[in-house]
C-alpha cells in the first residue's frame, strides 16, 4: 500500500519530503480520497507543493473507476465512418501504466508527460487510440506549459518558444497537425501567433494572476518603474513581518515592525488585486489606531503629508472662500472647517463625468464626506454607498464621516470598505484620508475625484503620475483651476 501511494505521489511531482509525510501517517492510495484540506495543510506546508498536489488529486479522483482503476478514453474499433463517435472508456491497470512508463523517450515532452498523471492519460489514449480528442489535448497543453513556467511563472513566450514546443508535440504524437498547436497569421503589413498552446498560456496567466501568483501588467509596470529593486527574500525569513501577520499588541512594537517591513509590505500591496485583501492580511488594521500604520506608509510615500492640515487651512481657507463665493455670493465667511469641506462639491464643478455612471450632486457629495445627524444613519449610508459602487464595479475608498451638525460635529470617522476608525476630529478624518489613499496607491473617491485631486495639488502640492490616469479630460479642468490659485496665492 504505501510503495503504491509513494509511486503515485512520486509521479505527480511531489518532492520526497511531502511523500514521505504522508507515508508517515499511514495513508494509502484508498484512503487518499477521503482526505480533507486540513490534513493536507498540515502534510504539505509550503503553498507550491500543496497546489500541485490539490490539480493532481482533482484529475485522480474524478478518473478513478468503481474499483479505483484509472480510466482513460478509447476510440470505437470498426471502419471510417466511425470516427466521429465517441471514444469508449477504458480501464488503464497498473501493467499498462507500466508499458507506458517503460516506452523509450522519443523526447523531453515525452519524458515530461510520464511523470505525471495527467500526462500519462494524454499517453495512454493516443496509444489505445492513435488519435488525440479535445480533452486530451487539454490536457497537453497544460502539462506543457506547466513544465515551461515551473522556474518562473511569469515567463513570457516569443514565436520560437510557441513553435519549438508544437514540434515536440507533432514528433510525439504525429497525427497531429502542427497547425493546432502553432500557426502565424498574416494581415497585411502584421502577423500574429495563434494556436492552442497560445491560448492556453493566456487561460493559465489570468488564473496565475487571480490566485496572485504573478502581478497583473498594471502591476509590473508600476513594479519596473521602481527606482530601487531589492531583494527581499522569502517572507518567512522576516521576523517582523511574519509577527504583524498574527500579533497586533503591544503597540509601540506593531509601529516599529510596521516601519521596518515597508518594503516588503508594498510588494505584497502591488500584488494584491483588491486593497481588502491586503488589509485582511494584518490583524493590527482593524484595531482603533489601525489608520495610523497606513497613514504612515502614506506619509513615506508623500512626504507634504506630514504638514498639519490645520495649520495649512487657515490661509487656504481664503482661497476656498473666494471659490465658493463664485457660485454662491452670500456665503458668509467664519464658517468651520466641516461647513467649508462640505461645501466643496459646489464649486469646482467637474464639466465631464463617467461613461457608465452620472452620478448626482447628492452622490458626489457623499463622494467628499459623508455627513449624518445620528450615528445609526453611518453604517446605512456606507452601504447605500458600496451597493452603488458595485454596480458600476467600483469599490469604496478611504472616506470622510462627520456626526452631528456641521456647525459643531461631534464625532469623526475614516471608512474603507468594511472598516470604520475614529478619529479626534474633521481635520484629522480628512488629512487620514489622503494619507490612506498615497499608503495603499489607491484611487481617490470617483465620483467626486476632481475634488480630492484639487486638494491634493492646491493643499498639499503633491503632484503624482497617476493624477490624471483614469481621465485625461480632467486635466484640462483641474489646470484652470490651479491657474485660479496661483494668482490668488501671489
Amino acid at each position: 500500500m504505501a510503495e503504491e501511494l509513494s509511486v503515485l505521489l512520486t509521479a505527480w511531482g511531489l518532492p520526497s519530503p511531502v511523500v514521505n509525510a504522508f507515508i508517515d501517517q499511514d495513508w494509502t492510495v484508498f484512503s487518499l480520497r477521503l482526505i480533507t484540506e486540513e490534513a493536507v495543510q498540515k502534510l504539505i506546508p509550503k503553498e507550491g507543493p500543496r497546489a500541485l498536489f490539490f490539480h493532481n488529486f482533482n484529475l485522480w479522483k474524478n478518473s478513478k473507476g468503481p474499483n479505483g482503476d484509472i480510466v482513460s478514453e478509447d476510440s470505437d474499433c470498426g471502419d471510417s465512418n466511425s470516427t466521429n463517435k465517441r471514444a469508449k472508456r477504458r480501464k488503464l491497470n497498473s501493467t499498462q501504466l507500466q508499458e507506458l512508463l517503460n516506452e523509450p523517450d522519443i523526447n523531453d515532452l515525452h519524458k515530461n508527460l510520464k511523470k505525471s498523471l495527467p500526462g500519462l492519460l494524454v499517453l495512454g489514449f493516443y496509444k489505445a487510440n492513435k488519435v488525440l480528442d479535445d480533452y486530451s489535448r487539454d490536457h497537453l497543453c497544460a502539462q506543457i506549459l506547466f513544465k515551461e513556467l515551473e522556474d518562473d511563472f511569469n515567463k513570457k513566450f516569443d514565436r520560437s518558444n510557441y513553435e519549438q514546443m508544437a514540434n515536440s508535440i507533432v514528433k510525439l504524437f504525429p497525427t497531429e497537425s502542427l497547425e493546432t498547436w502553432y500557426d502565424v497569421v498574416k494581415k497585411g503589413n502584421s502577423s500574429t501567433v495563434q494556436g492552442r498552446l497560445r491560448y492556453k498560456y493566456y487561460s493559465i496567466r489570468r488564473g496565475l494572476i487571480k490566485s496572485l501568483l504573478i502581478p497583473n501588467a498594471q502591476h509590473e509596470e508600476n513594479t519596473a518603474s521602481d527606482s530601487v529593486s531589492t531583494d527581499l527574500g522569502v517572507d518567512d525569513e522576516d521576523a517582523s513581518f511574519m509577527w504583524l501577520l498574527s500579533n497586533c499588541n503591544p503597540w509601540d512594537e506593531t509601529v516599529e515592525k510596521w516601519k521596518e517591513t515597508y518594503l516588503r509590505r508594498m510588494k505584497h500591496l502591488r500584488l494584491s488585486s483588491h486593497v481588502h485583501e491586503y488589509v485582511d492580511k494584518f490583524p493590527a488594521l482593524k484595531e482603533p489606531l489601525g489608520w495610523t500604520l497606513l497613514a504612515l506608509d502614506g506619509e513615506k510615500e508623500q512626504p507634504n503629508l506630514e504638514v498639519s492640515l490645520r495649520d495649512s487651512w487657515v490661509d487656504y481657507s481664503k482661497f476656498i472662500l473666494t471659490l465658493i463665493r463664485q457660485s454662491q455670493p452670500d456665503f458668509l465667511k467664519g464658517r468651520k472647517f466641516s461647513s467649508l469641506f462640505w461645501t466643496l462639491p459646489k464649486s469646482p464643478k467637474a464639466t465631464k463625468k463617467d461613461k457608465c455612471w452620472r452620478p448626482s450632486k447628492l452622490e458626489v457629495l457623499d463622494g467628499v464626506c459623508i455627513h449624518v445627524t445620528e450615528s445609526a444613519e453611518i453604517q446605512e449610508k456606507v452601504d447605500e454607498r458600496k451597493d452603488i459602487l458595485r454596480k458600476f464595479k467600483y469599490s469604496l475608498q478611504p472616506l470622510p464621516v462627520f456626526l452631528g451638525p456641521l456647525s459643531g460635529i461631534r464625532q469623526s470617522f475614516i471608512v474603507l470598505d468594511g472598516l470604520r476608525w475614529e478619529v479626534s476630529d474633521p481635520f484629522e478624518a480628512v488629512a487620514g484620508c489622503f494619507k490612506l489613499s498615497f499608503g495603499l496607491g489607491s484611487q481617490y473617491p470617483v465620483e467626486a475625484r476632481h475634488i480630492w485631486l484639487f486638494l491634493q495639488r492646491t493643499l498639499y502640492k503633491i503632484t503624482s503620475k497617476e493624477d490624471f490616469s483614469q481621465d485625461s479630460g480632467l486635466r484640462a479642468f483641474i489646470s484652470s483651476r490651479l491657474k485660479d490659485f496661483e494668482l490668488f496665492s501671489k
